[in-house]
């Protein structure tokens, strides 16, 4: 019988499992996913496992923190951390020829790769023409690159993607769950995909964005594929999982790629989404979940229902992304806090109103401390995501976000920086030179562009977080890269 073998990101997160492969083994029969990143981890944990034992012994000593097992997970996270350290997990890789021996032992008739995290998705792509090249010279398999990164942009790209990677048969753009199980029926049955809306195959000429109209024909992910006991959990203390409640963003940020990939806005039935939780709590004993959603805002009435579906929820804990807007109020938090949801990250960016305007995030500045403290006050753990180095920074946009961070920690918030990176599929990516960018010359294909900044944009330094901290959350000690 003919089958599909569906793999994630090379360099993919291990901090729990992504939900696009368990998804698409859910809709394509006959189907395995296979998770040849987690053998690299295993590979060097072993060869650091002396090193990270003594610094979780250090930590735990110095801190007073008592539980060194979760301690040695944070630190074999940093040991793995892709976004920081690829060249590494790569080195790794290439020594032990662990993708070799998959392209030499994969006897599968369709091979999916999903490139699906955008902190190390260039370097995933780099290593798609060797890789793809062995796997079809050793098992003749039809190749599929697809995942939200495979974003279409123009037939430029296209025709780039396809040069530089000649062994690859389809590209899937769009949502997975819509190009992938059609594309996969056709090559099993010997026929060109190219006639689907959102896939690229060589000379189309044509695209239409293709997306899931309604996430409630969506079926619930089949992760008995799925390593759980082997991926870190470093963030949570417990095994984790992903959910979605809604798609897309009502905000057009200027810097946000996944705006346009995840293009409309959509929400999810809050029964499906409350059942989905349940599901996976009984069955495996989940029992933290992070929203996939690029807010959880996004629709009020929706939110509203999933709290009542789970009001006195104290089995599973959740939360996600959120924006700082005036809809939220104490009343609400203190609701969502009763149906578990117990962290909220907040996309603040900034605290000059001039940036903010220039990022297009279309909230108030005045509203930031509020809303945030009043999460805060309801129990929840709070971060807020701010943006250093962006293009026209001035040292006095700094110095108010700075204020802004003084009085974060006054109220118990987290704060996390991270340096401005361009996105292709932002607006910023596709248009640069009206925001002062010059992108340099690119050889390959790639999700996030290398530019030149000819703005006089000054440098914050503000990423001085420590490199971790704990959070006791009803006795779990969270550990986090923050």
């Amino acid at each position: 019988m003919k089958n599909v073998t569906i793999l994630p990101s090379p360099l993919s997160f291990i901090g729990y499992p992504m939900n696009f492969p368990p998804m698409l083994k859910a809709l394509i029969p006959n189907s395995k996913v296979i998770e040849p990143h987690l053998d690299i981890l295993k590979v060097m944990e072993k060869e650091n496992k002396e090193e990270i034992l003594s610094a979780a012994e250090e930590v735990c000593k110095n801190t007073g923190f008592d539980d060194k097992n979760t301690a040695y997970l944070m630190f074999l996270a940093n040991v793995v951390d892709q976004e920081h350290k690829p060249g590494d997990i790569i080195a790794a890789m290439k020594k032990y020829k662990m993708y070799d021996k998959f392209a030499k032992d994969a006897n599968t008739d369709v091979v999916v790769i999903i490139i699906d995290y955008l902190r190390c998705a260039n370097e995933s792509l780099d290593l798609m023409p060797s890789f793809t090249k062995k796997l079809k010279e050793e098992n003749d398999s039809k190749i599929i690159l697809a995942g939200p990164l495979m974003y279409k942009n123009d037939l430029e790209v296209l025709s780039a993607q396809f040069e530089k990677l000649p062994h690859v048969d389809a590209i899937c753009y769009g949502e997975d769950e819509v190009t992938v199980p059609q594309a996969c029926e056709k090559l099993l049955n010997g026929e060109n995909p190219g006639d689907i809306d959102g896939v690229g195959v060589r000379g189309k000429k044509t695209f239409k964005h293709t997306f899931v109209k309604d996430l409630n024909t969506l079926p619930i992910p089949d992760y008995s594929d799925t390593r759980m006991e082997e991926y870190l959990n470093y963030r949570a203390g417990t095994p984790s999982l992903t959910v979605w409640a809604s798609r897309g963003c009502t905000a057009k940020c200027v810097f946000c790629d996944e705006t346009n990939i995840w293009h409309p806005y959509r929400s999810r039935n809050p029964e499906l989404v409350a059942e989905e939780m349940k599901h996976f709590h009984k069955k495996y004993k989940i029992k933290a979940y992070r929203m996939n959603d690029l807010l959880l805002n996004g629709d009020l009435q929706h939110l509203n229902k999933l709290c009542d579906l789970l009001k006195g929820n104290n089995k599973f804990f959740w939360g996600g992304m959120a924006r700082a807007e005036s809809s939220w109020n104490r009343a609400l938090f203190d609701k969502m806090y009763d149906a578990g949801c117990r962290f909220l990250w907040f996309g603040i960016e900034s605290y000059s109103e001039k940036m903010i305007e220039h990022m297009k995030k279309r909230i108030d500045p005045k509203e930031i401390i509020p809303i945030t403290k009043a999460a805060k006050d309801s129990g929840m753990r709070v971060v807020s995501l701010l943006i250093d180095k962006f293009p026209g920074q001035t040292e006095n946009d700094v110095k108010k976000t700075k204020e802004l961070i003084k009085m974060l920690k006054e109220n118990g918030c987290q704060y996390h920086v991270t340096n401005f990176r361009l996105p292709r599929y932002s607006e910023m990516g596709r248009h640069p030179e009206k925001f002062g960018l010059k992108l340099k010359t690119e050889e390959k294909p790639s999700a996030v562009c290398f530019f030149e900044d000819l703005n006089k944009t000054y440098d914050g330094q503000l990423k001085d977080n420590p490199n971790f901290w704990y959070w006791p959350l009803e006795g779990t000690p969270i550990v986090t890269e923050f």
